[in-house]
């Protein structure tokens, strides 16, 4: 699993729109519709329900999303360690 496809998939979800999702994170809207089909592959499942009014999580999607938002709370807790660790300040000094 990529995590920039897993942002992805986060940014769709939360927007409920590939084309709001596409627009926030600055990619075309074909590109990152690849993204959630490779990453819907990857997983062997359909993550999003798709409508022209926009998309919707599926049960396995909603599932995806939850453990997403822990992954990316851990990337950030290894980020803010690691610089901690070197003495990089996590905010800024004033």
């Amino acid at each position: 699993m990529d995590l920039n496809r897993l942002k992805n998939f986060i940014t769709v979800a939360e927007t409920g729109s590939i084309g709001r999702a596409a627009t926030s994170l600055h990619v075309a809207q074909p590109a990152l519709s690849k993204s959630i089909q490779a990453l819907e592959a990857d997983l062997g499942t359909q993550l999003l329900q798709r409508s022209p009014q926009g998309v919707v999580t599926t049960e396995a999607g909603a599932r995806l999303y939850d453990h997403c938002q822990i992954l990316f709370k851990q990337v950030d807790r290894a980020r803010s360690a690691v610089r901690r660790a070197l003495g990089v300040p996590s905010r800024p000094v004033v």
